[in-house]
Order: structure tokens, then C-alpha cells, then sequence
């Protein structure tokens, strides 16, 4: 048990790692800064959790497997908001698409 929930941990950090690392990139663009944010605290929220859980491993603290649980359920939040963002954005682009199309059409 102690080794998977140590494993766990370390997974957890290594991909949130990875997060941080892809929010940071996201965070050049002056479009997608927005995104890029989210990632990042996504991220620091996951690997968070992972070092919770990594401690749960060595220690046995229920705080500690209590906080490895807030921020995965942090982590979760935050991935959920992006998507969301995410989705609203790509129908107003549509939308506008849509409506710079039909001008175009109809003035022909």
C-alpha cells in the first residue's frame, strides 16, 4: 500500500511537473495567457497533491491524505473552468466565423 500511494505521489508530481511546465509555455501568447494561468495553478494543484501523498507514504498523517485530496479536487476545478473557457471561446470564434461568412456571402 505505502509503495503505490508512494508511486502515486510520484506521478502525480511528475505530471504536474509536466502542467506547469505546459501552462508556462501557454502563458507566451497574449491570446492565450487566460489558459495558460489556469493550467499553471492546475498544475501546482496537482503536484501539490502529490507530495501529500507522497508524505501519506512515509508517515501515515490523515492530514496529510486529507490535503492530497483538496488539491486533486483543486486540480479538478481547475482543469473543469479551462474546459469550459475553452469551449465558450471555440463557439464564439465559430459564432463570429459564421457571421463574417454570411456578411461575405450576402454581399456578393
Amino acid at each position: 500500500m505505502k509503495k503505490s500511494l508512494s508511486f502515486a505521489g510520484t506521478m502525480q508530481q511528475i505530471v504536474g511537473v509536466l502542467t506547469i511546465i505546459s501552462g508556462a509555455m501557454t502563458c507566451l501568447g497574449i491570446i492565450t495567457i487566460l489558459f495558460g494561468i489556469l493550467v499553471l495553478i492546475s498544475g501546482i494543484r496537482l503536484f501539490n497533491s502529490g507530495s501529500n501523498l507522497s508524505m501519506v507514504a512515509t508517515t501515515a498523517d490523515g492530514k496529510q491524505l486529507a490535503l492530497a485530496l483538496t488539491n486533486l479536487a483543486s486540480y479538478w476545478k481547475w482543469i473543469l473552468i479551462n474546459i469550459i473557457i475553452i469551449a465558450v471561446c471555440i463557439f464564439v470564434f465559430f459564432a463570429l466565423f459564421a457571421t463574417i461568412l454570411s456578411i461575405a456571402v450576402s454581399s456578393h
